[in-house]
């Protein structure tokens, strides 16, 4: 989304560059001018993924020590969540929030699990073409455990991995 592109680049400066890359054929931090990367982001790219361990593992390679990668996943903590996310989208990677975690322990030394709430008081509707009137800062982004996502919805889930493994 270039609006986030944007965003960085008023927030970090030139520094901020946008690549779309294919996850199955993922250049080596060598072969991409200024890899590896403070922070790469892959928001809802690993659904996608026809092989999500070897995309995490070649996603770390362009992780700089002490950078961050941000991927964002459907927030699934019970059985008719995983049902309805596979029901939907038959072809995609979905998974409980406890697995992707053990997914990214595998590449990377931390990670952390956000969950996005929906504003107090209302629920986005998400299909609307229509600019959103809500304002960003009126969703509540919280730290949890995985298991949290069993007492309660989620509007998504941030996984925020750091450390790659291997350096």
């Amino acid at each position: 989304d270039r609006r986030l592109v944007r965003f960085a680049r008023r927030r970090f400066g030139a520094r901020a560059a946008y690549r779309r890359l294919d996850l199955e054929v993922l250049p080596g931090p060598e072969l991409l001018p200024g890899a590896p990367f403070d922070a790469v982001v892959a928001m809802q790219a690993l659904r996608g993924a026809p092989d999500v361990e070897a995309a995490i593992g070649r996603i770390a390679t362009l992780v700089a020590d002490g950078g961050s990668l941000f991927s964002a996943v459907a927030p699934i903590g019970l059985p008719e969540g995983l049902q309805s996310a596979r029901a939907a989208d038959p072809s995609g990677n979905h998974f409980y929030a406890w697995y992707w975690q053990a997914l990214l322990e595998s590449a990377f030394e931390e990670v952390r699990l956000v969950r996005l709430l929906p504003p107090p008081g209302s629920y986005p509707d998400f299909s609307l073409r229509a600019p959103s009137q809500l304002d960003p800062a009126d969703f509540p982004a919280e730290e949890i455990e995985a298991e949290a996502l069993r007492e309660g919805p989620a509007l998504s889930l941030l996984l925020v991995a750091e450390a790659p493994r291997g350096r």
